[in-house]
């Protein structure tokens, strides 16, 4: 519900999990006669999905400030011990590939256009030097028909996987992290943050954190040579360096290249903003030059404005909102994204020759907020197994 921004309240969360008690009772699988669903269980269930209750407004909608300030005070000591080269932030995002906005590119004869669903999940990976690492995308097949025989993303440098709909789960998120690895593998010790994401999941030979780590606060483990640490939950967007523009950046820069090859296609003839050639290879292509374009100065600003850096020798930790975005570029939440994503603009008035648009809505083609979604979200039967491990005082993360 909250996913969908239906305000939560305790009551409403006790009715469901009553509810999902009662059905599974009926299901052959009651609960234990010593099961209450009591306040205790309550707040430990709040607490374990990172559920806190905050006025719906302004810019901090959905962020738990509390866990904002433990992770800007936790987030400097961790980056200073392993230095800037080795902090690392990874967060996915969706990417509708083929789709146009829907209410702005309404014409007469073209209103009630169906929204193309073609998606990827993309990892968004970067260090607090200001280090892009390739992006992963997870597409729904395999192996699409127009890979041809030999050809795979990795040749240009976009490593590739799938799930059943194109969602980060357990399975993907191991190939990412064994990904991850071989990039850094030769680097030392590794630090990574993580959201608390259900899908990442703790591989079966990982560690527990070191103990003056868990002493922070923190939560995490260590694989390998990689110490992930799971950030504070509800905090993510405003606390965690992806968030900060880079990927409203990349978007920007994907989607501009996205409208020009949709007016090429058109001007050439044979296409229409109903039926034109793009696929999966071709996507990816523009994925990949979109992440190029994408600055390193962009990057280290977003870290900076992230506010999790030490004060290092020659460090600025500011960010500088002018090379995180352009001022003449377009508001998407707190983010002035780059210019050239004005230029979409003039690319879907030359799609149409009539435009009747407004920064909202480019702003809503740009950052789709359908596009947050990066996971399945869980079952009810999932739900009730964690209701029944909270009360035991437990957490677990399921795939």
């Amino acid at each position: 519900m909250e996913a969908k921004g239906a305000p939560l309240s305790d009551d409403i969360i006790l009715a469901k999990a009553q509810a999902l008690g009662a059905s599974l009772g009926q299901a052959g699988t009651p609960l234990p006669s010593n099961f209450k669903f009591s306040l205790d269980w309550l707040n430990r269930f709040k607490r374990s999905r990172g559920i806190s209750f905050q006025p719906q407004h302004g810019e901090a909608q959905g962020a738990d400030l509390n866990s904002v300030a433990n992770i800007r005070r936790y987030g400097p000591i961790l980056i200073e011990h392993f230095g800037i080269d080795h902090s690392h932030n990874m967060d996915e995002t969706g990417l509708f590939w083929k789709r146009l906005p829907s209410r702005s590119l309404v014409t007469r004869k073209r209103a009630g256009r169906k929204l193309a669903k073609d998606r990827f999940t993309l990892c968004v990976t970067t260090s607090a030097s200001g280090n892009k690492f390739p992006l992963l995308a997870i597409g729904k097949a395999k192996r699409p028909r127009c890979f041809g025989k030999k050809w795979v993303p990795s040749n240009i440098g976009i490593p590739y996987t799938n799930s059943t709909k194109a969602w980060q789960t357990g399975e993907t998120f191991t190939h990412f992290l064994h990904l991850f690895a071989s990039w850094v593998e030769t680097a030392g010790e590794e630090l990574l943050f993580l959201d608390n994401a259900g899908s990442h999941v703790r591989p079966n030979n990982a560690k527990a954190l070191p103990k003056w780590i868990r002493d922070l606060g923190c939560n995490g483990f260590v694989w390998r040579n990689v110490t992930v640490v799971f950030l504070d939950p509800n905090a993510t967007a405003i606390a965690q360096p992806a968030d900060q523009g880079m990927i409203a950046a990349l978007k920007a820069y994907y989607k501009r290249r996205f409208l020009t090859f949709l007016v090429a296609e058109l001007e050439e003839g044979g296409a229409s903003v109903d039926n034109f050639k793009l696929d999966i290879r071709m996507a990816l292509g523009m994925c990949k030059s979109a992440w190029d374009e994408v600055s390193t100065e962009c990057v280290r600003n977003c870290w900076r404005k992230a506010e999790v850096l030490p004060l290092l020798d020659g460090m600025d930790a500011r960010a500088d909102s002018q090379a995180i975005g352009s001022r003449r570029g377009i508001k998407v939440g707190r983010l002035n994204i780059p210019a050239e994503a004005a230029q979409c603009v003039d690319l879907l008035a030359t799609l149409l020759g009539h435009l009747s648009l407004d920064k909202t809505d480019i702003a809503t083609f740009i950052a789709d907020p359908d596009e947050d979604d990066i996971e399945e979200p869980p079952s009810d039967e999932a739900l009730v197994l964690e209701a029944l491990n909270t009360g035991k005082g437990t957490r677990i993360h399921s795939s």
